[in-house]
């Protein structure tokens, strides 16, 4: 399976994500992803391309290839951390700190 996770980083992703839910989008699809990598396996092949109100096109970050489920969720990370939306003590989409 080839899958191509594409991450929103305009504004509104520090919206709240429902009204009464107290996370915003973010952090939901932080919450999410993992569960979306956990589903596949070393024969599948993965991407990631961020979008934005702001770039018509989307921009792709990492080729959809095979990837180890470390190097995408190191790469993840990277993306969040460089747009600023994780905060030092948040958990990383490794679990790690």
């Amino acid at each position: 399976m080839r899958v191509l996770l594409a991450i929103d980083i305009s504004g509104s992703v520090n919206d709240p994500l429902l009204a009464g839910d107290p996370r915003t989008r973010i952090q939901a699809a932080k919450e999410w992803a993992p569960r979306a990598l956990d589903a596949l396996d070393e024969r599948d092949q993965l991407g990631l391309a961020t979008c934005s109100t702001s770039r018509p096109e989307p921009r792709m970050v990492v080729p959809i290839r095979s990837l180890t489920e470390t190097d995408l969720r190191a790469t993840l990370n990277g993306i969040l951390v460089k747009l600023g939306l994780t905060v030092p003590n948040e958990p990383a989409l490794d679990g790690s700190q």
